[in-house]
């Protein structure tokens, strides 16, 4: 409810794929549902090894493409929209949320 209510309020899915997976499943279908597109990110990399992130990193990606294909299968959403939605999950929402567009500017 905060993050589809308050606007400077984001979810942010790190640990919960590694805390519980069932859980995991069910919250991502839920917010998947009712939260804008921008509101939700679904990987945070704060292991101690590369390892650990990698590993971390591939159970999240099966997390939500599991989910995104039981929407597709469902059809609850196509399989351009689940790939755009991916892409943001992954990519696009921590991108903008943590402002990194300027931050690499720095570095060209």
């Amino acid at each position: 409810g905060l993050a589809r209510g308050f606007r400077n309020v984001t979810i942010d899915m790190a640990w919960l794929a590694l805390l519980s997976g069932p859980a995991a499943d069910f919250w991502l279908d839920e917010w998947l549902e009712v939260l804008p597109t921008n509101k939700l990110m679904a990987f945070g990399g704060d292991c101690l090894t590369f390892f650990e992130v990698c590993a971390h990193l591939e159970m999240a990606q099966e997390m939500v493409a599991k989910a995104l294909a039981r929407r597709v299968a469902e059809c609850r959403c196509t399989e351009e929209v689940a790939l755009t939605r991916a892409k943001q999950l992954f990519h696009d929402n921590p991108w903008e949320f943590y402002g990194l567009q300027e931050r690499w500017a720095d570095r060209r």
